[in-house]
């Protein structure tokens, strides 16, 4: 049976994976409200829809003191939590992710777009293109680069026909110039069981389900327009170049 505790870190993660996926619709409907969520997430965190019960309660209590989730209160209940850094290496270690993995995704994004250059995702898949029949490849990129894209270590944008591309964040940069990097302890992330990795598909199905329903309005940012895409001609000043 998993823990509850468990239960409340891979929610976490999976709306935070959801809700840094790299967008590809620039004129979809929740496209400035994905933004603006992106921007208050530091303080805002996702939406906790745990039970209220007694479990529940001091499950979450144990992880705020334990220093792995941080929480957002309203007037009467906790209505957010943001998951620390050691709460992150938590919960991707409960689904089987080592802990160095975001800082080798922005180690790589850092060496092929030095100083927050963009970088095409079709980087990181052998530079085999946009074409028909590479869209489980891309898939598999955006999985890959997720631990880096929650941890706020890299972002993405797109351009007008969809196309992705990844770069450092300031935050990143600055890890790396301090090498503060996530060092391997020595342990190795544990084998998911099927009940934990349910769990994830789920919340990842609801999350992505509810951001994709949202617009500038419903999320209190009326008049929002969201990120600007990237322009087309970006990719040329990439390592790809349209190669």
């Amino acid at each position: 049976m998993t823990e509850i505790s468990d239960k409340i870190l891979v929610q976490a993660l999976a709306f935070s994976s959801a809700l840094f996926e790299p967008i590809r619709d620039v004129r979809a409907p929740y496209w400035p409200s994905t933004w603006y969520l992106r921007d208050v997430y530091p303080r805002s965190g996702a939406p906790y829809r745990g039970s209220a019960g007694m479990e529940s309660s001091r499950a979450l209590s144990a992880l705020v003191r334990d220093g792995l989730v941080v929480r957002r209160r309203g007037q009467r209940k906790t209505v957010g939590v943001k998951l620390t850094q050691a709460g992150l290496t938590r919960a991707w270690g409960l689904i089987g992710v080592p802990p160095t993995k975001a800082w080798a995704v922005l180690e790589q994004v850092n060496r092929l777009g030095p100083g927050g250059a963009w970088v095409a995702e079709v980087c990181f898949n052998k530079n085999r293109g946009w074409g028909d029949g590479c869209s489980a490849e891309l898939k598999a990129v955006v999985a890959s680069h997720s631990p880096a894209l929650v941890a706020g270590l890299i972002e993405s944008n797109c351009d007008v026909l969809g196309r992705v591309g990844y770069r450092t964040t300031h935050s990143g940069r600055e890890a790396l110039a301090e090498a503060k990097g996530i060092h391997d302890s020595g342990s190795k992330p544990q084998e998911p069981d099927g009940e934990i990795l349910d769990l994830v598909e789920q919340a990842y199905s609801e999350s992505i389900t509810w951001l994709n329903s949202q617009d500038a309005a419903s999320v209190g940012a009326r008049g929002s327009i969201g990120r600007i895409p990237l322009a087309t001609d970006v990719w040329a000043e990439t390592p790809y170049a349209g190669s």
